[in-house]
């Protein structure tokens, strides 16, 4: 196992559904933006997201196109919510920790034509913002870094 510099991830939210707008601190988009710090993100039939930007707004076909910059610590506690939130061992949440980091750094630029690293799907893995815990970040935090390599090579995983 070796370790990594920390570094930023950009993800498509809401990669299979677009929103035609969104509301962000409590005001209303349906035209492109660039929006930072503590945002509250609202869009129509899903929880509310806390996230922090910078956070892009696109359009496209009447849709937006929302594209989160995020560090890939931050990244990793949401894969943790959408693929391990009910693991019971912290042990194995770790593992899954440095197994999605692993991921993450062996794929980044999946969507490089598309204008971002990663979707919120299981195309590249299951992002939950919603579903983020301090339980998840403790098990991101306590593996910072940590990648799992094969043959000289992020190992995939």
């Amino acid at each position: 196992m070796m370790m990594l510099a920390a570094a930023l991830v950009t993800v498509r939210l809401f990669w299979l559904h677009p929103p035609v707008s969104v509301r962000v601190n409590g005001k209303e988009y349906h035209t492109a933006a660039r929006l930072d710090g503590d945002l509250k993100l609202e869009v129509a039939g899903t929880p509310p997201l806390a996230i922090h930007g910078p956070l892009d707004i696109a359009t496209r076909d009447g849709h937006l196109l929302l594209t989160l910059h995020m560090p890939r610590e931050e990244y990793v506690a949401g894969v943790l919510g959408g693929e391990s939130s009910v693991f019971k061992s912290e042990e194995a949440l770790a593992a899954m920790a440095v197994a999605a980091r692993t991921y993450a750094v062996k794929h980044a630029g999946r969507h490089a034509a598309e204008g971002f690293d990663f979707c919120d799907t299981t195309h590249c893995q299951d992002l939950r913002l919603a579903a983020m815990s301090e339980r998840l970040r403790a098990a991101a935090e306590s593996t910072d870094s940590e990648v799992l390599w094969y043959e000289g090579r992020p190992a995939d995983t």
